[in-house]
């Protein structure tokens, strides 16, 4: 009996023994290779490869902005955390203060028993954690930044390190759920073998092993100085974690130069993450920490830019290579400007001369002009100068931008191109009078007598409305006796000082494009005037302000649809909006979308009010209309009545312009305490103060370019001058503005475009007179 159970034992033994040398066999011969690849799959994971963005470049090819190499400072992330208790944590710190005993000569860690040591070791890890947290007052200092800047940048870290080991985590996972499910189910032998024991897959299986993001640097500054990375350098013993790395950074050679333009890189900011196109692609997405463009073409042309990161992919038990994909850089992009042009003009702004108001005083000193300048190239409509002063240096604007933002004075964040809403003055009036004869309520070869006073449907109004000569001349002579060595003769003499639209554009008469902006009506004047391209957005695609056409109706409307007939009251426009309307006359009566950069297959343009803008739109105008409006423009550059005579006559170029001399709103400054805190009233809005204005006699030494047109400091304006070259075949349109010019558009404005012109001449864009 016994003999029997034992040979029944002994053969329930062997049983389970083949079964257990079968599944043995199963695993490791003929599984051998799936559970390989499973092993390999778990163990593996991708190390990111920097890439570089794209370059920019300007019409001829210069460059204007590129990745240039560099040197970051990087902190380890084990010391960027502030899970300071982690297992990782207390390793990491552990073996630096190992490092460090060891490196000391004045203990003798070696010769030291076990309990000397742990102490020795124990004291150390202290200091580590002490200069730790000295580090980071340490990179605020020499960076220029605050703490809070510094512990944001950590923030940013710890945030794009957890969202990658999420990821990385998940799909670890979902690999082994999927593989779970496409197995066929075990034998019956297998379950019984197995019983007992719990198969199911969670998560937290696959959270152990760090990912490489845990255990790199990651940079908390970027591009140092040769001063930072000396200072750092010295002190890498006290800093525990930091490295200086090769790395890369934007370079901008020509500093100030179209900054506006240009645009700059920041930190992403939510709505790129949130809006990124790029999200499901890893090679292409934003994490936190990563720079994106801000503003101008760095914003506009963003998606093309970005370069796509290598990926390299790692063992983890080994941390050795095992597949590479190299990273492409970025796309390159042609800015449509002209830099050497750009550059000329802003010099003029820079060097500004600021005439006498002294009646016939020919005495001049130097300024600093506020303003804007534009040239449009009229054929291609590509933007060849978008000037904008004051302006920044796009190479130092992390350190200057705080000052910047406070600079409620000089505003060089403000782009005053493409972003300052003014009144336009005498420079929509070509505008006006082929407005109202497009639209049939007038013609070109119609007569307004101009008596210095507004006359509108057989009424004379005394206040209101007048005729700038009947400010100059109130002697008896209003028929456009100004100047007295050109007064205005008509065909007969009995029409003497009845002005048709030609000679009211090179007289600038207020009463005739008053009486046209009548006849028009508030909604028509709006209509034409949105047909121009005022009152809507140009479509350039970087920030820009839509600007303001008249709106009034009914009984209150008739004066400010009246004075909005000389661009002044309710009409608001952008240097670039009068700039285009300029363009626009000297193409023919055809408008078209500007354009800043070339044949860009994928932007991410500024989405202000998200209307869609076509590319060109045909006005439909008479061209006798046109030839009568280029026709006035023109004489009142040649003849001696024109405003722009005296600062464009001598060039030696065919030109067509305009001028205009808007009244302006006084300046108001935000006062703020001394630490530059804005100070509020009790209901929460800003306080405002008016600065002294200067004047001839009496400059202003905080604010000198807010400049009154009289010495008694009374009036204020903007100065403009607009318009076209050559005249009879027009290639470039321009406009310039000189905010508070203290002097009226032809004087203050007129050497600004003179030196433009001749700037354009210079580069080939406008042939000289034969």
């Amino acid at each position: 009996m016994f003999e029997r159970r034992i040979k029944t034992l002994g053969i329930i033994l062997a049983a389970v023994t083949i079964l257990l040398f079968g599944r043995l066999v199963q695993v490791q011969v003929f599984g051998k290779a799936h559970y390989r690849e499973l092993a390999d799959e778990v163990m593996t994971q991708s190390k990111p490869i920097a890439t570089s963005r794209g370059t920019i470049r300007d019409i001829r090819g210069n460059v204007i902005a590129e990745d240039a190499a560099c040197i970051d400072a990087a902190v380890d992330f084990r010391v960027v955390t502030r899970d300071t208790e982690s297992t990782a944590v207390k390793t990491y710190i552990a073996r630096l203060a190992g490092q460090r005993v060891r490196a000391r000569t004045d203990i003798n860690y070696a010769a030291a028993d076990a309990e000397a040591r742990k102490l020795y070791l124990d004291e150390e890890k202290l200091r580590v954690r002490d200069d730790i947290e000295r580090m980071w007052q340490t990179l605020a200092k020499i960076s220029g930044q605050s703490i809070e800047e510094i512990e944001d940048a950590r923030t940013r870290i710890e945030t794009e390190v957890r969202v990658k080991k999420r990821q990385i985590t998940f799909r670890r996972y979902r690999s082994a759920v999927e593989d779970a499910e496409t197995r066929e189910p075990p034998a019956w032998y297998q379950r019984w073998l197995t019983a007992g024991v719990n198969d199911e897959l969670t998560e937290d299986q696959f959270d152990d092993d760090p990912i490489n993001e845990q255990v790199s640097p990651h940079v908390i500054l970027r591009a140092l100085t040769a001063d930072q990375q000396n200072d750092l350098g010295r002190n890498l013993d006290k800093l525990p974690g930091l490295v200086l790395q090769p790395s890369t950074h934007r370079v901008y050679p020509y500093r100030n130069n179209a900054a506006h333009v240009i645009g700059y890189l920041t930190r992403v900011q939510p709505e790129h993450l949130t809006n990124d196109p790029e999200a499901e692609n890893d090679l292409r997405n934003y994490g936190p920490n990563d720079l994106a463009g801000r503003d101008g073409i760095e914003a506009l042309a963003e998606r093309v830019l970005r370069g796509t990161r290598g990926q390299e992919e790692q063992t983890s038990a080994e941390w050795t290579s095992t597949k590479r994909i190299d990273p492409i850089k970025g796309g390159e992009v042609i800015c449509t400007l002209d830099m050497e042009l750009q550059s000329t003009i802003r010099e003029a702004f820079v060097n500004g001369r600021l005439k006498s108001p002294v009646k016939n005083s020919d005495e001049t000193r130097a300024t600093i002009f506020h303003g804007a300048a534009v040239v449009i190239d009229i054929p291609t409509n590509e933007v060849r100068a978008l000037v904008s002063f004051p302006d920044f240096d796009l190479n130092n604007i992390t350190q200057t931008m705080a000052d910047m933002q406070r600079d409620d004075g000089d505003r060089p964040l403000f782009h005053r191109a493409t972003m300052s809403q003014l009144e336009p003055g005498s420079t929509v009036k070509p505008v006006v009078g082929i407005s109202a004869m497009a639209a049939d309520v007038a013609s070109v070869d119609e007569r307004l007598e101009c008596t210095g006073y507004l006359t509108i449907r057989g009424k004379r109004l005394e206040k209101g409305g007048r005729c700038w000569t009947q400010t100059i001349d109130d002697i008896g002579h209003p028929h456009h006796n100004v100047p007295y060595s050109d007064p205005h003769t008509g065909p007969t003499p009995d029409l003497n000082g009845h002005l048709n639209f030609p000679e009211a554009i090179e007289r600038s008469c207020n009463v005739f494009f008053e009486n046209m902006a009548d006849r028009l009506g508030s909604a028509g004047l709006a209509t034409w005037m949105q047909k121009f391209g005022l009152g809507r957005y140009t479509g350039i695609g970087i920030a820009e302000a839509r600007g303001r056409v008249p709106r009034r109706v009914g009984p209150a409307g008739i004066f400010s649809t009246w004075i909005a007939g000389i661009g002044q009251g309710d009409v608001n426009a952008t240097p670039l909006q009068i700039a285009n309307a300029m363009a626009t006359i000297g193409r023919g009566g055809i408008w078209m979308k500007p354009r800043i950069v070339r044949d860009l297959p994928v932007m991410t343009p500024w989405q202000g009010g998200g209307e869609t803008i076509p590319d060109k739109i045909d006005l439909k105008i008479d061209p006798e209309i046109i030839a009568a409006a280029k026709r006035g423009m023109t004489n009142a550059v040649v003849r001696q009545a024109g405003s722009a005579h005296e600062a464009l006559s001598h060039l030696g170029i065919s030109v067509a312009a305009k001028t205009g001399t808007a009244q302006a709103s006084p300046f108001r400054l935000a006062k703020r305490d001394e630490n530059g805190k804005l100070l509020l009233t009790e209901d929460g809005r800003k306080q405002w103060t008016e600065p002294r204005r200067s004047t001839w006699s009496n400059p202003n030494p905080q604010f000198p370019w807010y400049h009154a047109n009289d010495d008694s400091g009374e009036k204020i304006n903007h100065a403009w001058i607009v318009g076209f070259a050559p005249a009879e075949n027009p290639k470039i349109a321009f406009a310039v503005m000189i905010e508070y010019a203290g002097a009226g558009g032809g004087t203050a404005a007129g050497p600004v475009a003179a030196q433009l012109l001749e700037a354009c001449v210079e580069h080939g864009y406008v042939p000289k007179r034969k």
